[in-house]
């Protein structure tokens, strides 16, 4: 896959789920189509949290952090900016490398839900490279209760 591959991959998965936060209810089937139609089929996709309760972008801050990320994991590659029309902040905390093969991506998400209160959310993405380089599987946890068990957040 290349960079420019692995980037369209990310936009199409990171603007569904943009769409998809801002919509009522936990109707997985939506983003899982979204999902499906979005990324190369190489490459394995896994969600690990609470179903409805996850959104990521790129923008601002953490734009040199996913550069970071991707010369590491996925070769040089150019990161654009997702444009986003919600109320929403995101920002890329750290990229660093986890096991063998793999990197990490931890997020910051924070906005204001359709009632009017604050809400923020903390997000794991975890991409594996194959021998490769390239990326062949990307996994998001935000659970709260598992990134503490896994990753002592």
């Amino acid at each position: 896959m290349s960079s420019t591959t692995t980037i369209s991959f990310l936009s199409s998965i990171l603007t569904a789920f943009s769409s998809f936060i801002s919509t009522s209810g936990t109707d997985f089937s939506a983003i899982n189509t979204a999902i499906d139609d979005a990324y190369d089929p190489n490459i394995v996709f896994h969600f690990v949290g609470q179903p409805g309760k996850f959104a990521l972008a790129y923008e601002g801050k953490g734009t040199d952090a996913l550069k970071e990320f991707f010369a590491t994991v996925a070769g040089p590659v150019l990161v654009g900016v997702l444009d986003t029309t919600q109320n929403v902040e995101h920002e890329v905390v750290r990229a660093l490398t986890g096991g063998e093969g793999e990197g990490v991506l931890e997020f910051k998400q924070k906005g204001v839900g359709r009632d009017g209160k604050p809400w923020l959310l903390e997000a794991l993405i975890v991409f594996k490279a194959g021998e490769s380089g390239k990326i062949t599987e990307a996994t998001v946890y935000c659970d709260t209760l598992y990134l503490q068990e896994r990753f002592g957040k």
